[in-house]
C-alpha cells in the first residue's frame, strides 16, 4: 500500500489512507477558511521507492485550486478564463500566490483530492490541467 502523507497544520503529519481521512482534513480547511481573510492551502505527497507525487491543492468557501507535481511533470487546474490576475492563499501561515485562472468549484477540489489518495498518488482525471 502507498502512503500518502498531508501537511496544513505546522509540524503535523497526517496520513490520509481513506476518503474519510481526506473528507475530516478538507472539512477543517473549509471551517478554517471562514475564519481567515483568505482561503487556506494543504499539501499531499506520496515519497517511496518507486517514486513521488506532490498535490497542492487550496479551498475557501466559492472556489480553490490543485496543483500537481510528479516525475513526469507539473500541472496547475485551469478553469478555462484567461486572466492575468492573481488570489492569495495561506499556507501555515505564509501568503502563497495562485493564479486566479487555476481556480475550480470546491466539489472540484475535494474530488481531486480523494482521488489522488485512492490511486497512491495518480495525477487526478476529474480536472481541466495545464501543463506548467
Amino acid at each position: 500500500m502507498v502512503e500518502i502523507t498531508g501537511w496544513y497544520e505546522h509540524g503535523q503529519q497526517l496520513a490520509l489512507a481513506s476518503r474519510d481521512d481526506v473528507d475530516r482534513l478538507l472539512d477543517k480547511m473549509a471551517a478554517d477558511t471562514a475564519n481567515h481573510d483568505v482561503p487556506v492551502m494543504a499539501q499531499a505527497d506520496r515519497r517511496d521507492a518507486d517514486g513521488w507525487a506532490i498535490l497542492q491543492f487550496g479551498l475557501g468557501p466559492a472556489a480553490g485550486f490543485v496543483g500537481y507535481m510528479g516525475q513526469a511533470g507539473s500541472a496547475i487546474s485551469d478553469n478555462g478564463k484567461a486572466s492575468a490576475d492573481e488570489v492569495v492563499y495561506d499556507y501555515m501561515g505564509h501568503q502563497r500566490d495562485v493564479p486566479a485562472a487555476a481556480e475550480v468549484p470546491p466539489e472540484d477540489v475535494r474530488r481531486a483530492v480523494r482521488e489522488f489518495v485512492r490511486t497512491g498518488g495518480q495525477r487526478p482525471d476529474g480536472i481541466t490541467w495545464r501543463d506548467l
